[in-house]
């Protein structure tokens, strides 16, 4: 009796596979989506770096999209209290595959400063439509241009040679 269950859950197994109902042989995120375009964010980096005198904050993703002929955007905010930069419509290149960007977030309030920890929203579009969202908390923002994440280099008096004289 137990062979005969077996043999019966084998062969549907089988049949699902060939059918293409097994996520991992079907690729993608492991959803039929039809026709839909569908995307995901799979990770907000740990850092976000300063730029132009903090005018710029820079937050790299990674996500995987596909499309239907639409174009899918990410809009990405970070915020701490009175801080806050924010970046709209940043166009993705959906293809299926893990991708990584940066994007340039413009300050809408008070700046950031080195050592700050700002939470981080990504919110994936497509059209009016939101896809996917992720936030992840106390990103530390870095300034790599004025000494990194410790300040150690802030101020070499404008010399670049940093002592090695």
């Amino acid at each position: 009796m137990n062979r005969s269950r077996l043999l019966l859950a084998l062969s549907a197994a089988t049949a699902l596979v060939l059918a293409g109902g097994s996520p991992a042989w079907a690729g993608g995120d492991g959803h039929d989506h039809g026709e839909d375009a569908w995307a995901k964010v799979i990770e907000i980096n740990d850092e976000a770096e300063l730029e132009d005198d903090g005018d710029v904050l820079q937050v790299t993703f990674e996500y995987k999209c596909e499309d239907d002929d639409e174009k899918v955007t990410a809009d990405v905010k970070a915020e701490d209290g009175d801080i806050s930069y924010e970046a709209d419509d940043a166009e993705l290149d959906c293809n299926g595959e893990k991708n990584e960007i940066t994007v340039d977030l413009e300050k809408r309030d008070d700046a950031a400063e080195k050592g700050d920890k700002v939470d981080v929203t990504v919110t994936i579009n497509e059209g009016d439509e939101e896809l996917d969202e992720e936030t992840k908390e106390d990103v530390e923002v870095v300034d790599e241009e004025n000494g990194g994440k410790d300040g150690a280099d802030k101020d070499n008096g404008g010399d670049k040679d940093n002592g090695d004289h």
